[in-house]
Formats: C-alpha cells, sequence, structure tokens
C-alpha cells in the first residue's frame, strides 16, 4: 500500500582530467534525458555546460525549469586558453538563458 521506488540506476563517470569529466557528463544528462529519464519539473544544473545542455532539454520538451547553481567563478579554471574561454561562453549562455540563477555569494552578481 505504500510508494513503489523503482531500482537506482548508476553511470559510471571520470573526475580526472576534469575536461574528460565535462564530457562524460554532458553525455550522460543527453543520455539519461533522451532515453531514460521521464520528463522533470526542474533540472538543477551544478555546472555550465549541464546546464546549456538542460536548457536544451527544455526546449525539447523534458523539463519544464532550468535551475544554475553556480558555486563560483574563476578566470582560469582549465589550463588551456581556450578551454576557459569556452567555458566562459557556456558560463554566461547558462546563466542569461537558464530559469533561474541559485548562486553562493552576492559578489556574483
Amino acid at each position: 500500500m505504500g510508494i513503489k521506488s523503482s531500482p537506482l540506476k548508476t553511470y559510471p563517470t571520470l573526475s580526472n582530467p576534469p575536461a574528460h569529466a565535462y564530457i562524460v557528463q554532458a553525455i550522460q544528462l543527453v543520455w539519461m534525458s533522451i532515453f531514460t529519464m521521464p520528463k522533470h519539473d526542474v533540472i538543477i544544473a551544478q555546472d555550465s555546460l549541464l546546464a546549456v545542455i538542460s536548457i536544451l532539454m527544455k526546449r525539447f520538451g523534458r523539463c519544464k525549469k532550468v535551475v544554475y547553481y553556480c558555486h563560483g567563478i574563476g578566470d582560469s579554471r582549465f589550463s588551456a586558453t581556450y578551454l576557459n574561454r569556452m567555458y566562459q561562453q557556456l558560463d554566461y549562455i547558462a546563466s542569461k538563458y537558464s530559469d533561474y540563477n541559485w548562486i553562493l555569494t552576492t559578489s556574483m552578481l
């Protein structure tokens, strides 16, 4: 008579180097959004790449709202300059087009 829960699905991830982790997490989110996840009311994305992908998933009707949880800003997240520029562009897109921006400090405003 209670709520039935489905078994928890786990997906492998790589944490080093960070650039590879971003790629793997992006592929995981796209895969889960298209093939395994039901439609959701809210997706909370903890980095800019996942937020941009979530915004695209919203455009395809996979979720209703996207919250971009921005936990910090930094000028040199990666050692490669082009990766930093891409990251900053993704951060701009994520903060502009997400429905809500969840920031940790007012200095980020």
